[in-house]
């Protein structure tokens, strides 16, 4: 048994190295962060890929030796030209596909004081407030997931967990959350 383990082990890293070889394994770390005001939800409508055109928080890939929030607070100055005084992690995001292969870990932020001159528009898209009651499932214009997740971390301190499992081949994906002892499920067409 032992040695069929070792072998499905070795097998199965050669398909792994051949599948990073061909950019289909997508893997990282990555922060998101929402500024909430009175109501109001600051965005970014988004220039590039993925996601382009939908409105969306501020965030992007952790660089190395850089921790969650210095991250956050790196690509929030970047992106918005504001300091973030109050935040939390509201919420660990995970987003996988199997088919191409990619699982992402996304440490989730709730800004609720900041600083600074907020930017109208930067290479990453324009920004613009917007209310909270337009965050929902019916919005096309925001990222797909957003209207899942971001209305639990803005009415509730707990950390939330959430998993979004995307299946290309359908255009489908299943979700699974997890706050305090709240646990739902669900999928959407994307």
């Amino acid at each position: 048994k032992c040695g069929n383990i070792a072998k499905d082990y070795k097998a199965s890293k050669k398909i792994l190295r051949n599948d990073v070889s061909k950019n289909y394994h997508n893997t990282g770390l990555y922060n998101l962060s929402f500024v909430s005001n009175s109501q109001k939800i600051l965005m970014l409508r988004r220039n590039k890929e993925p996601n382009k055109g939908k409105l969306n928080g501020f965030g992007g890939k952790l660089e190395s030796f850089e921790s969650a929030s210095q991250s956050m607070l790196r690509e929030l100055r970047e992106e918005s030209g504001i300091t973030a005084l109050e935040y939390r992690l509201a919420g660990l995001i995970r987003c996988s596909n199997s088919t191409p292969f990619s699982d992402y870990m996304i440490f989730c932020y709730l800004v609720t004081d900041f600083e600074g001159q907020i930017f109208a528009e930067t290479e990453e898209g324009g920004l613009s407030w917007v209310s909270e009651s337009d965050i929902n499932t019916d919005n096309d214009s925001i990222v797909d997931n957003i209207a899942y997740f971001l209305p639990k971390i803005l009415h509730d301190p707990e950390l939330l967990e959430m998993n979004f499992h995307y299946d290309s081949s359908s255009s489908l994906c299943n979700f699974h959350g997890k706050q305090k002892s709240r646990i739902w499920t669900g999928k959407f067409k994307f």
